[in-house]
């Protein structure tokens, strides 16, 4: 395990460039597309940390994340609460992690994203601008953001339906097994409720096998009445 000693500087650095909502992918999942930019301020006050500049100074981003939908388990409901790096990468900078694209010592990009639209998921984050001393195992922090996203699922209302009344008959309210709707909701009267009919012509051979069923359905009777 590599160990990292940390200083805290209270420091403005940031310049947020872009960040929104997105449904990535095919079929879309959720997520959110931040991009931010350091742009270190002079200043001439003594007192007032300075802001260091690429120039001379090791700078690096350091991520912290939170979700309930693990990234490396890909399992919702499986919590996280991890630093932002690799599989076995050597150190807890962010924008050293190869995968990363769009990320260096100036500027910082990342899209976290999940696959199931259909669950609740919270995703959030911290970001660290930080430098490393030379020749050390040591950085310092710079103040640093908090970031994320979050979604939450709606079900659609429920549908009403018509009170049963029963039918014309006397009888009692059916439903369908599919959907165990009231069959009198779909006997209104109401013309939208019905499909539209498809004239489909009647084949030789369906004639014949119309026929032949009927023959041996008469056959079944003439039996029965012999018997």
């Amino acid at each position: 395990m590599v160990v990292f000693d940390l200083r805290i500087c209270v420091n403005k650095f940031r310049q947020i460039r872009t960040y929104y909502a997105d449904l990535p992918g095919n079929p879309p999942g959720v997520g959110a597309n931040i991009q931010l930019r350091y742009s270190p301020a002079v200043t001439y006050n003594p007192l007032i940390n300075y802001n260091p500049t690429t120039a001379g100074s090791e700078l690096h981003w350091i991520g912290r994340v939170m979700s309930n939908h693990n990234f490396k388990t890909n399992q919702h409901g499986d919590t996280e609460d991890v630093i932002d790096v690799a599989s076995g990468q050597p150190n807890p900078f962010y924008d050293l992690n190869p995968s990363v694209t769009f990320t260096d010592e100036d500027d910082f990009a990342d899209g976290p994203a999940r696959p199931d639209l259909q669950n609740d998921h919270y995703w959030s984050a911290e970001l660290y601008l930080v430098e490393k001393t030379p020749g050390k195992q040591e950085v310092t922090i710079y103040n640093g953001i908090s970031w994320g996203w979050r979604n939450t699922v709606t079900p659609p209302p429920p549908v009403s339906l018509p009170p049963c009344v029963g039918g014309s008959g006397g009888g009692g309210c059916l439903t369908t097994v599919s959907t165990n709707r009231n069959l009198l909701f779909f006997n209104s009267g109401n013309a939208a409720q019905f499909r539209k009919p498809v004239d489909e012509p009647t084949t030789a051979l369906g004639l014949l096998a119309l026929g032949a069923w009927g023959a041996v359905q008469g056959l079944k009777i003439r039996k029965s009445k012999q018997q």
